[in-house]
């Protein structure tokens, strides 16, 4: 610990923490307004990726035919799922019962 000297015994002077601006701020001082334009203008984009067409609210089996199951998709032959209820003993209720091997 001898050859340890404060910083005030050197006679630096510690810097004050400055208002405003934080140090790790390198950004221009209206960068954060252009963003927020920016984010703005983009919402006539996102309005075309509309996700509307992929939601199910399970009211009415017509719509099952807009779903896909997987062992079907992926080839494999074989159901997971004992039962799969589609909306049909409870409206807006999606019902998957797996056999007793497959979970």
């Amino acid at each position: 610990m001898k050859n340890m000297v404060s910083v005030e015994a050197a006679g630096a002077k510690a810097t004050p923490f400055r208002c405003g601006r934080r140090p790790r701020d390198n950004h221009p001082p209206g960068f954060a307004l252009l963003m927020a334009i920016l984010a703005l203008l983009s919402g006539d984009i996102n309005a075309a990726d509309d996700l509307t067409p992929l939601s199910d609210e399970f009211r009415t089996p017509a719509t099952l035919s807009n779903w896909q199951r997987v062992y079907q998709t992926q080839g494999w032959g074989n159901d997971a799922l004992e039962t799969f209820d589609f909306g049909q003993r409870r409206p807006g209720r999606l019902l998957m019962i797996p056999h007793t091997s497959v979970w």
